[in-house]
């Protein structure tokens, strides 16, 4: 029986969690006042603010993981995925020396993912996947998933230590079968099932923060290209549109990647480039281009690219080729192309495309 000097405080005042004890750091303190406020009918506190770890794969520079991302915000363009071209997974060192390699043909490359904890608490064997797919703009949650590369586990500190972040490598080489193959898509998810589920959206990084894209080709060297990408729709949209966008490179945050300056001072190019898509067609198998960039070198073919396509959904995929040619570049200049998919008006997925001398 207690005292009346021993009754607790009204419920609600914070008076009755007591503070920790001294020299028993190792007691879980944080969990035991979640315990204490879940008796007395108190709010959990904010996700980010709990002491769970709070799994990240970035889309952009500065992405604290909140979701839905919409337009503008450029979700397909992870800043924390980097391939090692012609080097083995087995053999791979623990950092790139690089992070702008692009995939070569009938050769290994490594794949890499920078994964992030920012919650409050750690994560111990975290599950990190890898998986690619064919140039596809979007990834429906109604389609086929994309293709399962290999996986790894990571073990991450809370966002207060040195430990919230590091660089992992896929177990799994990466072997394009063809030229044509070097354009795919990467997705890298992190999760862990028992403190940070996955969720919903489990292959869309504009909805979940757990997942990673890279559906982007970076040509250095060569002033022109010919990319075919797939249109996938998701069930029960009714028109998609297509369009075409020329993006300044100092408004691109993967150009300070490339360049390693954050003021890399790239401008785009003094003379009008030649960029559009063709006409949607049915999809052709992968890898495979409709259209060669040698047959849109005269102005009378050139008429077949639109910087802007609409067409109503089908079942099965569509396919189109982007072609972006930037002859005589100066030294500091890049042409950057997006290509945005809108479904009923929404961004839905997209492929960029940057060009440097």
């Amino acid at each position: 029986m207690t005292t009346p000097s021993q009754q607790p405080p009204p419920l609600g005042q914070e008076e009755w969690i007591p503070s920790p004890p001294a020299g028993d750091a190792h007691i879980p303190w944080d969990l035991y006042q979640a315990f204490m406020k879940a008796c007395h009918h108190h709010p959990p506190p904010p996700r980010k603010d709990s002491i769970l770890p709070y799994l990240v794969v970035r889309a952009f520079p500065g992405d604290r993981g909140g979701r839905p991302l919409t337009d503008p915000a450029v979700f397909w363009e992870s800043p924390d995925i980097f391939v090692l071209p012609n080097q083995p997974a087995a053999t791979a060192p623990d950092l790139p020396p690089s992070p702008h390699g692009r995939l070569e043909p009938q050769v290994p490359n490594t794949v890499y993912a920078h994964v992030w904890n920012l919650g409050r608490g750690p994560v111990v064997n975290a599950r990190v996947e890898f998986y690619w797919f064919e140039t596809t703009l979007s990834w429906p949650p109604d389609v086929p998933p994309p293709t399962f590369l290999g996986l790894t586990h990571v073990t991450l500190g809370p966002r207060t230590s040195q430990a919230c972040h590091t660089v992992v490598h896929c177990p799994v080489d990466l072997v394009p079968a063809s030229e044509g193959n070097v354009y795919v898509g990467l997705i890298v998810r992190v999760f862990c099932p028992f403190l940070d589920a996955l969720g919903p959206n489990g292959f869309d990084s504009s909805k979940n923060r757990h997942v990673g894209q890279l559906n982007m080709f970076v040509g250095l060297g060569g002033p022109q290209l010919a990319i075919p990408l797939r249109v996938v729709t998701g069930r029960g949209a009714r028109h998609t549109d297509l369009t075409v966008v020329q993006t300044p490179p100092d408004q691109v945050p993967w150009m300070q990647l490339l360049t390693r300056q954050r003021e890399h001072r790239r401008r785009s190019p003094a003379t009008a480039p030649v960029v559009g898509i063709t006409a949607p067609t049915a999809a052709r198998a992968p890898g495979k281009v409709g259209l060669k960039l040698r047959e849109m070198l005269d102005d009378a073919r050139r008429q077949r690219l639109a910087q802007q396509r609409a067409f109503r959904p089908s079942a099965d995929p569509k396919q189109i080729t982007l072609v972006a040619r930037a002859p005589d570049m100066a030294d500091d200049e890049a042409l950057v192309v997006r290509v945005k998919q809108r479904d009923d008006g929404q961004v839905v997925g997209g492929y960029t495309v940057i060009l440097m001398p």
